[in-house]
């Protein structure tokens, strides 16, 4: 029954651009659970971030805020120190 309706999407050739919205939506809701770990290399954070972020539609447009907020607070504790960029 849930095959029938998502393979139709999901096997789809047509334009990419007139997706539907839940497949979009999968992207940023990664993102929105996407958190670096205290002991993770900031490397390891920023290909994962830009990996998904690039699924999204205009990702660099506010995406910054995804990728704030999914950094540990001993990072967030710099930058409060030096700023946001």
């Amino acid at each position: 029954m849930a095959l029938q309706w998502f393979e139709p999407n999901l096997l789809s050739d047509s334009d990419p651009e007139d997706c539907p919205l839940w497949m979009d939506n999968w992207s940023e809701h990664e993102l929105d659970c996407l958190q670096m770990k205290e002991s993770q290399c900031i490397n390891k954070y920023v290909v994962e971030f830009n990996h998904i972020a690039s699924q999204l539609q205009g990702y660099r447009d506010g995406t910054l805020h995804h990728f704030y907020t999914g950094l540990p607070n001993c990072i967030k504790d710099e930058i409060c120190h030096v700023g946001k960029p």
